[in-house]
């Protein structure tokens, strides 16, 4: 669709029964909830919190502030303290760079505020001051962007003892980067990702575990109850309760973290 939207639709001859919104949906138009809901069955918005905002739009996702909060708490007690963070695109804009606060703070991506949010949040509960922690935004979520992300924080932050990214691939990235340099992870370099796809296992990479198999179950069963329940198109002219589904998540800890590294012994030159 215009705007590069993902959407996954359920259908029947009688045209869209139910519909599944991205992050780039929302971007599409701020009335976009609105217009879809003249013309399908079934709304439900499978990680965009700003979908919810809207009545009769249904919701299945994470407490990613949450999880990432216990996660980042994970990282403080192994001693970390120079922490550089990965994250996705907060935004439309093609952007690729350092992050400031206000960035941050306003991004429009809910998926991605919420988990920059929690580990700030859970650095902050263990004594880590913000200034310490340095945020590298990358557009494409792509093992790529990981690499260059890394180079990215290591130029600024050449004694970061871990990298917490906001996406898997982005991590696994970030660990190819981090051999190629010489560095060995988690010996010189703590690596942590988020969502547990199967490549990550392989890799041994510590992780948030969000059971997507059960998000796609749920999305559908929200869906086909609501079309079951008359509050489908039929029942346009009649408010539509809202249903929110909150999954639970499992911090999963491998063989790519561990304790910070210690500083090495001051340069005789210096």
């Amino acid at each position: 669709v215009e705007g590069g939207a993902t959407v996954v639709c359920a259908m029947d001859p009688a045209g869209v029964m139910g519909i599944l919104g991205s992050k780039e949906l929302a971007e599409v138009g701020a009335d976009i909830g609105a217009r879809l809901r003249r013309v399908v069955d079934a709304f439900l918005a499978a990680e965009d919190d700003r979908f919810f905002e809207h009545p009769g739009v249904d919701w299945v996702g994470l407490d990613d502030r949450a999880a990432a909060r216990e996660l980042a708490g994970h990282i403080a007690e192994l001693g970390h303290r120079r922490i550089g963070i990965v994250c996705t695109r907060l935004g439309a804009s093609r952007y690729n760079g350092p992050v400031t606060a206000e960035r941050r703070l306003e991004a429009t991506y809910a998926v991605q505020r919420e988990r920059l949010a929690g580990f700030f949040e859970g650095l902050a509960a263990a004594g880590v001051d913000a200034s310490e922690i340095s945020v590298e935004e990358r557009f494409l979520d792509s093992r790529e962007s990981g690499a260059l992300a890394l180079d990215s924080l290591l130029a600024r932050e050449p004694d970061l003892t871990a990298v917490c990214c906001l996406a898997d691939v982005l991590a696994l990235g970030v660990i190819e980067a981090a051999e190629r340099r010489g560095l060995r992870v988690p010996a010189d370099l703590t690596v942590t990702g988020f969502d547990d796809i199967p490549e990550s296992q392989r890799a041994g990479l510590t992780t948030v575990q969000q059971p997507l198999a059960q998000k796609g179950r749920e999305a559908g069963r929200l869906i086909l109850e609501r079309l079951a329940d008359g509050q489908g198109a039929g029942a346009r002219g009649r408010a539509r309760r809202t249903r929110r589904v909150v999954l639970p998540t499992v911090s999963q800890i491998r063989s790519s973290s561990g304790p910070a590294a210690k500083p090495g012994p001051p340069d005789p030159e210096d």
